[in-house]
């Protein structure tokens, strides 16, 4: 009897466990990357560096949706493309959207963005350096 009850709960405890992975592996869904849900997350990032008016967050909403479209569709051919090409147009497509972005906002909202970004870039370089020693 007791190397039953011993055996049950090897087995519902390895239950557990098998499920608390399946858990961790499922934590990315798909609806997370969709590009609606990026462009959110993006314009809500924006939004904090840079007060964005009404009118401002849903169209600087729509330019990152669409961004999110293009560079997946490019993402998609880079199998066909070699690395230099596909450098390129990724860059352009990113030139692009920044042109965008710097004719919505104005003089004062894109310096404050440009020095978020640099502040951002600063840190991730910084933890880079930090995580490799």
């Amino acid at each position: 009897m007791k190397k039953l009850f011993i055996a049950m709960a090897v087995v519902v405890s390895s239950f557990g466990m098998v499920n608390a992975q399946a858990a961790q592996t499922t934590r990315t869904t798909t609806t997370e990357r969709l590009p609606e849900v990026r462009a959110k997350e993006m314009v809500a990032k924006i939004n904090t560096a840079v007060t964005l008016t009404g009118n401002q967050f849903g169209t600087v909403n729509n330019l990152y949706i669409e961004f999110f479209k293009k560079q997946d569709a490019l993402r998609a051919q880079k199998g066909t493309l070699d690395a230099t090409s596909f450098e390129q147009k990724m860059d352009a497509l990113k030139s692009e959207r920044d042109a965008q972005l710097g004719k919505l906002l104005s003089a004062e909202q894109n310096k404050s963005l440009d020095k978020a970004r640099t502040a951002e870039k600063a840190e991730k370089e910084a933890r880079a350096k930090t995580t490799t020693k």
